[in-house]
């Protein structure tokens, strides 16, 4: 990611360790770590068990909800998401639960295959 970094490109890295809580204002924070390049805390209803769980529900929707709060701050409308954590990868091709106002590109690579997941990229338009 530090090779996109580089070329100009901004990298948005998402914590998978702290989060906002639901109520937060934004609902999104974003802490620079170097040039174009972001570490992001996300609000969540909950605390989710990322390695050990699929997000569903309220926490989701927060979540989410957030996700759209950082796009549309940063004015991201062509994307890549780059999915490393088995419970994040169901959420790859969900547009319609992405956001009212997403209209971007994002093309979806996978870290590594997960059970039900073919392992490639997938554009999500």
């Amino acid at each position: 990611m530090s090779q996109f970094a580089a070329h100009g490109h901004r990298v948005f890295y998402v914590s998978t360790t702290r989060f906002l809580s639901s109520d937060a204002s934004p609902r999104v924070l974003v802490k620079r770590i170097k040039d174009n390049v972001y570490e992001v805390q996300l609000a969540a209803a909950r605390m989710p068990d990322v390695y050990g769980e699929v997000i569903e529900g309220n926490n989701k929707r927060t979540l989410l909800d957030a996700l759209d709060e950082l796009r549309s701050t940063y004015q991201i409308n062509d994307a890549i998401g780059y999915v490393m954590i088995a419970s994040w990868e169901r959420w790859r091709l969900r547009r319609s639960e992405y956001g009212a106002g997403a209209q971007s590109t994002i093309a979806w690579m996978s870290g590594r295959t997960f059970p039900g997941s073919s392992g490639t990229c997938s554009t999500w338009n």
